[in-house]
């Protein structure tokens, strides 16, 4: 599986040409089934991935063939600190995309938590924008997530609604909401029929990206619903 080298600035992404391969992928189309509605799910219950020096992102592949109308994702994220010298970048909460080809179009939702002093949760897509094109994102300012808490994670993407949504708790406690724009009715796997999930960031200051890795944050109990 190979994957167009990227970095995020801002709102907007540049693409480079460089391929940069995925680290530690889980085994592909781990645990996924279709139900007989037609729903495609995946449940991962324990530790999925807590990233390390020399190990900061795993993948989880789903193997999805279809049109889908709405995608559910929850997970758990144990908050283990902010990157120390740069704590007001890019820290994965997830990322969720189409396929194993270009990033530019395909990335369904890019989620990242900002430490202090922007105190920021981003929810980002390039859904039917060309390569260049900045993403369309939405955020909640003033969320002060701390090091030790465990957070549920809840996004769908609900295309005949148009809008996507990310919820955020804390022992059922609210602890943010990020609506955002759902650009298309459905979305429609490509040719390899298969969508990812991504968790933790490589350091992408030597390529000048924003982009900071989440060493000693905990991601676990997945599970994704693309339903038709």
């Amino acid at each position: 599986m190979l994957l167009l080298g990227f970095f995020v600035l801002g709102c907007g992404v540049l693409d480079w040409d460089i391929i940069l391969p995925p680290e530690q992928p889980l085994p592909p189309h781990d645990g996924a089934r279709r139900e007989p509605n037609g729903v495609v799910r995946l449940h991962k219950p324990g530790t999925i991935h807590v990233p390390r020096p020399g190990n900061p992102n795993r993948t989880v592949d789903i193997q999805a063939r279809g049109s889908f109308r709405r995608i559910e994702l929850e997970v758990d994220v144990t908050h283990g600190g902010w990157f120390s010298s740069d704590p007001n970048k890019n820290h994965s909460v997830f990322w969720l995309h189409r396929g194993h080809g270009a990033f530019a179009g395909n990335a369904i939702a890019f989620v990242n938590a900002f430490g202090p002093t922007r105190n920021e949760v981003r929810l980002a897509t390039n859904l039917t924008l060309p390569r260049g094109a900045r993403m369309d994102a939405a955020k909640q300012r003033g969320i002060r997530l701390a090091s030790g808490r465990t957070y549920h994670v809840r996004y769908v993407y609900d295309g005949p609604r148009g809008r996507t949504d990310l919820l955020v708790t804390e022992r059922g406690n609210v602890v943010t909401r990020v609506v955002g724009r759902a650009p298309l009715r459905a979305i429609q796997s490509t040719g390899d029929n298969t969508f990812f999930v991504w968790f933790g960031h490589r350091d992408n200051r030597a390529i000048g990206g924003p982009e900071r890795p989440t060493y000693g944050w905990r991601y676990a109990d997945l599970t994704v619903r693309f339903i038709p």
